[in-house]
């Protein structure tokens, strides 16, 4: 029976990497370790580290140093069989044969040499110890050529070399610990944040009962926010001093919005009306009537001629701003309280949702239904409009915000970073990040087009019923039962 490789070869083989080995070198020498006691530990080492090697990225291994063909000739004769004492020395049957067919199996890249080069390379010699036929496809042919390889019986001394392979596999070693040690402190140390994302920047205490909605000015300069007290405040969003306190509602303001020009808020609540006045001096304008229930969301047109209110009374209901007039009232939702309403950005269409769980999407000036979304399993509590019009993104007592093509209904992503109902949604004005809040007490920004979570907000104690973006897209103001107004960076 031929003699299986000895223990140096094996090292020498290693050294070269298992990607430089031929399948039948690796099974050679892997069924010798595995016979061998005095390797194991070795082999088993080895073992564990090409397995984790294989799982590093690319980018971490540091590739071993390719062989010239002078090197690689040089190491072939480098044998030692006139070396008695060594009976490590690799010059007998089998085991020069699986040295051999290692050094000649060495891959190169398409500019270096291989095959001829190679074997013009090695002087020859008598006692041929391996062979290796390289084979070269072309379109037309296929030409295969059988390398001999040739060397002395009599080489330098085999120590040099061996001192050379095990420097080597030293610095080997030290590159893959370098980078395994790169891997495992990526993976312990938490990605780096911003120190001010998230900061609380205002809190704002104003209100003596539960906030139901906060509102920006267009310009950033002023908050408006609404609540169970009645009361609609508005205030510097930079040191929250009061500006106004408009106190025209009998019974909780539900909901409130800024005209386009800033000038004007109209807000609606529990008397059914929806009141329009001054934001300068708080001075009552108009009421518009025609609801029988509460008014839960209004919106003015993008022209700033019209509003648009949604009611308990499964109604919403569409004004004429100068003359006060009704000129619109939809039922689509039928006998179904509706809780939200948004106006798109080129004022078409407006968008409503209830507690029939779909959302109704609406010529705003005819009241033709074109798309009705039904993915959710609860009611419609908020709605938001991507600023190019093209998406909404609804949020539900379900526990989920779903985004959709507005005119399709196609559902593009349902986010589930919540653990209760989902009572709030807004888009930022750059259309980058969409912020939700919820019965569990958190504010949650994410992206808009992956629904990646940003961050998570916990500075409120009870459920955020109102979330707003600054005119920047870098801040939000939100509003909860905890009775504050909370101004933080979210990006």
């Amino acid at each position: 029976m031929p003699q299986q490789p000895s223990c140096v070869v094996w090292e020498e083989m290693i050294i070269l990497g298992p990607e430089d080995l031929s399948e039948t070198d690796y099974a050679a020498l892997t069924t010798h370790l595995q016979g061998c006691s005095g390797c194991q530990v070795l082999y088993n080492d080895y073992r564990f580290l090409d397995t984790l090697a294989s799982s590093l990225p690319p980018s971490i291994l540091q590739p071993l140093p390719r062989l010239s063909p002078e090197l690689l000739a040089q190491y072939a004769e480098d044998r030692d069989d006139g070396d008695n004492g060594d009976d490590r020395a690799v010059g007998v049957d089998g085991g020069e044969q699986g040295y051999a067919a290692a050094l000649a199996s060495t891959a190169y890249p398409e500019n270096e040499p291989t095959g001829a080069a190679l074997a013009a390379a090695v002087p020859a010699q008598a006692g041929t110890f391996a062979v290796r036929s390289t084979s070269t496809s072309t379109s037309t042919s296929t030409t295969t050529t059988a390398v001999v390889l040739q060397a002395e019986r009599h080489g330098p001394d085999r120590s040099t070399a061996r001192h050379w392979y095990r420097g080597l596999a030293l610095t080997c070693a030290a590159l893959l610990i370098v980078g395994i040690w790169g891997v495992i402190n990526v993976k312990m140390t938490p990605p780096t944040v911003a120190s001010s994302l998230g900061k609380t920047l205002a809190v704002y205490t104003g209100h003596t009962y539960a906030v139901n909605t906060v509102a920006w000015s267009p310009d950033g300069k002023l908050i408006a926010s609404s609540g169970q007290d009645s009361t609609v405040h508005v205030w510097e969003a930079s040191d929250q001093r009061l500006v106004t306190i408009y106190n025209g509602h009998i019974g909780q303001v539900n909901t409130l919005a800024w005209s386009p020009d800033g000038k004007e808020i109209a807000s609606g609540g529990a008397d059914h009306l929806v009141q329009i006045w001054d934001v300068a001096s708080g001075r009552w304008i108009a009421d518009l009537k025609g609801s029988n229930d509460f008014i839960q969301a209004l919106a003015w047109s993008p022209d700033g001629k019209s509003i648009a209110a949604a009611s308990l009374d499964s109604r919403v209901r569409v004004w004429d701003v100068q003359s006060d007039r009704l000129l619109l009232t939809y039922n689509g939702h039928i006998t179904n309280p509706v809780n939200a309403l948004a106006w798109s950005p080129d004022g078409r269409w407006i968008a409503t949702g209830g507690t029939d769980h779909t959302v109704k999407v609406w010529n705003a000036h005819t009241g033709v239904t074109i798309t009705t979304y039904t993915q959710h399993k609860g009611s419609v509590m908020s709605l938001a409009w991507s600023p190019d019009g093209s998406q909404i993104a609804s949020a539900s007592g379900d526990q989920t915000v779903r985004v959709w093509n507005a005119l399709t209904g196609r559902t593009l992503l349902m986010y589930r970073g919540h653990t209760a109902a989902v009572l709030a949604v807004a888009w930022s004005p750059n259309g980058k990040y969409i912020a939700s809040g919820g019965s569990d007490h958190t504010v949650q920004v994410w992206y808009a087009e992956t629904g990646k979570p940003i961050l998570i907000y916990h500075g409120h104690t009870s459920d955020v019923q109102a979330v707003a973006w600054s005119p920047d897209s870098r801040d939000i103001a939100s509003g909860s039962l905890d009775a504050r107004v909370l101004v933080w960076q979210a990006v």
